[in-house]
């Protein structure tokens, strides 16, 4: 893998931990959550094909009908997990760099000291589309090519990798300070 990042919020106490939140990976579903309750209408599901990916709302119904073979779940940019304190934090985001209606690249961010708004904006001046908060605090991490970027002392159940997509070829890069985009 080029890169490792954390995935989506886990429960501590228990070992094995449960999820509160979906997972599918490779057209299964591995579990529907547990946390139903929580964060009522602030859920997000972040499906994956091959070729493009998409952040939705997430339901029982729509994780079990979406075509698509892996799914994380996550919260909005707006769920309060110590939202106004700077403290690690996973963002995923999605662009549409063709403007063909799909949304062909995944953007993700891992920062050691962040607001949950200050991190949705970093993605977004990347020009992500939609955002998705993925687990965060003690638990971020970020691991590129071996060395440890951001380093966790967690054991951390699921996570989200980035390959190659040709031998020789690199399509993933990791920028360590954001650039002022222009247009």
């Amino acid at each position: 893998a080029f890169c490792v990042v954390n995935g989506s919020f886990f429960y501590m106490p228990e070992t094995p931990t449960r999820l509160p939140y979906a997972l599918k990976v490779d057209g299964k579903v591995l579990t529907d959550g547990f946390g139903e309750d929580q964060y009522p209408d602030q859920k997000l599901m972040l499906e994956l094909w091959e070729d493009r990916a998409d952040i939705k709302p997430l339901s029982g119904a729509d994780l079990y009908q979406s075509s698509a073979p892996d799914i994380i779940a996550g919260l909005t940019e707006e769920a309060n997990k110590r939202a106004k304190y700077s403290v690690g934090r996973t963002f995923v985001g999605i662009q549409d760099q063709d403007s063909d209606g799909q949304f062909e690249t995944l953007l993700i961010l891992s920062t050691q000291t962040h607001t949950q708004s200050g991190a949705a904006k970093v993605l977004k001046d990347f020009g992500a589309e939609k955002v998705m908060m993925l687990d965060g605090g003690g638990s971020t991490q970020l691991v590129c090519q071996g060395h440890e970027y951001i380093a966790t002392g967690r054991l951390i159940p699921q996570a989200i990798a980035v390959f190659s997509a040709l031998p020789g070829g690199l399509v993933a890069t990791l920028i360590e300070a954001p650039m002022k985009l222009t247009s």
